[in-house]
């Protein structure tokens, strides 16, 4: 069951739904909220957390006369520029996605078409990200066009190295663009590679590029664009510093930043040297996903937590400690306009999670303790994981805040896009990234 098709359910039922000191409380006629409807609530708490707080934020409105003037970089976006360069331990990477999608009958002048739609629409498609710390839009661009490789002779070595080149493009955050498509053409199979700098878009922003783009690449129209900008989100969030609540999320962190363990230590060949990335991939078949997804419901927990706990206790099994600090990367999109959905941008944040792996019980047990403080954690996101990472890096000096073990999960948000257009499936992806934390 989806939210919405949750949400109308519980509404038709007269069941009413807030938030109380970040926690979700319900009010509901006798005998309505059975075992199966509460399994929905947990699985669907976080989301439901911040619909619900949403509703008691600041709406933020267009601000249509500066969209083109500088303006400030997310806490993500800023460890992520500083993660290119070699002040820290693992440093020296950009943050950097690349898909490939292999097609037999590609039109390189369509695709090319669609792009430079695209970057009329989105405005992070034209941003840039200036040597001073801000980011601003580019007033205007020249066509993009995409370049067109003829590797219908390849023997697999020419494919190879385009890919490698793709997957290690680098480009100056200050020179447009930061996303670069290239079109390969083999004997039976065009391929689109696409190189994105995710300074500028986040996962669910890709998903929604590629959806877009494939719309308009079969002559599909588009909904009109979001009348407010990624710089009004920007400038929106940040207002929420001024607001009480605020406040409240900084001192639940400040009061625990003394106590929180580091990184999990692990037995290392020898001194860490310079970045290298490796993919390694393993996929379950629909009856073993069934399976996970069903067993862990039972022990009330989401299928993301049951996953997570299983890197940590697997992480915590090497670990000279069991107890330590992953570092969790979230979608974080706060409700502040009906239109933020349809930003593209990065919107994404880090959060600290404490772990510790010494503790009994049963798997399922484990799973939701850590699934619990996971979710008060994230009842006090407005303090970011980022800043944390500082004052910790304050208190404790700056190895006390290198956080490399970091866990990411999509799984929450394919589902809600696949209540969207569908998304082209990749036949190639890898990623790189370094997110230092201060």
């Amino acid at each position: 069951m989806t939210l919405q098709q949750l949400q109308q359910d519980l509404q038709q039922l007269g069941v009413e739904l807030w938030e109380e000191q970040g926690r979700l409380r319900y009010r509901a006629p006798a005998g309505v909220m059975d075992e199966a409807r509460l399994q929905q609530l947990r699985e669907h708490k976080e989301a439901l957390l911040q619909q619900l707080q949403a509703a008691q934020m600041p709406t933020l409105e267009a601000d249509h006369s500066a969209r083109e003037e500088p303006f400030p970089l997310t806490d993500v976006q800023a460890a992520y520029l500083l993660g290119r360069t070699t002040a820290f331990s693992y440093g020296g990477v950009a943050c950097h996605g690349y898909l490939e999608f292999a097609q037999k009958d590609l039109d390189p002048v369509r695709l090319e078409q669609a792009w430079n739609q695209l970057i009329a629409r989105h405005e992070m498609l034209r941003a840039v990200v200036l040597e001073e710390g801000y980011q601003r839009i580019l007033p205007q661009v020249p066509h993009y066009s995409i370049a067109r490789h003829d590797l219908s002779r390849d023997d697999g070595s020419a494919l190879q190295a385009l890919r490698e080149r793709m997957e290690l493009r680098r480009a100056p955050p200050q020179q447009w663009p930061l996303i670069e498509l290239c079109v390969s053409q083999g004997r039976d199979t065009s391929r689109l590679h696409l190189s994105v700098d995710l300074l500028v878009c986040d996962y669910q922003s890709v998903r929604m590029l590629l959806a877009e783009l494939q719309q308009l690449y079969r002559g599909e129209s588009l909904p009109a664009p979001a009348q407010i900008s990624f710089r009004d989100y920007v400038l929106g969030e940040r207002r929420l510093r001024e607001q009480p609540r605020y406040q409240r999320d900084r001192d639940y962190w400040w009061a625990r930043v003394d106590s929180l363990p580091g990184a999990p230590e692990l037995p290392l060949l020898g001194p860490p040297s310079g970045p290298r990335f490796q993919r390694r991939a393993m996929g379950l078949e629909a009856r073993d996903c069934n399976a996970l997804r069903l067993n862990a419901a039972a022990a009330g927990v989401g299928v993301s937590a049951a996953i997570l706990s299983a890197y940590a206790e697997t992480l915590g099994r090497w670990s000279r400690r069991g107890h330590f600090c992953l570092s969790l990367t979230l979608l974080n999109r706060l409700s502040l306009h009906p239109q933020v959905d349809r930003l593209v941008g990065d919107f994404s944040s880090v959060e600290l999670l404490e772990v510790q792996t010494l503790q009994g019980g049963s798997f399922g047990q484990r799973s939701q303790q850590l699934q619990e403080r996971l979710w008060q954690d994230m009842d006090h996101r407005l303090c970011s994981g980022i800043e944390v990472l500082r004052e910790l890096a304050r208190r404790k000096g700056q190895d006390a805040a290198l956080m490399p073990y970091a866990f990411t999960s999509t799984l929450g948000a394919a589902a809600r896009a696949a209540a969207g257009p569908s998304c082209p499936v990749p036949s190639w992806c890898s990623a790189s990234a370094r997110h230092p934390r201060c």
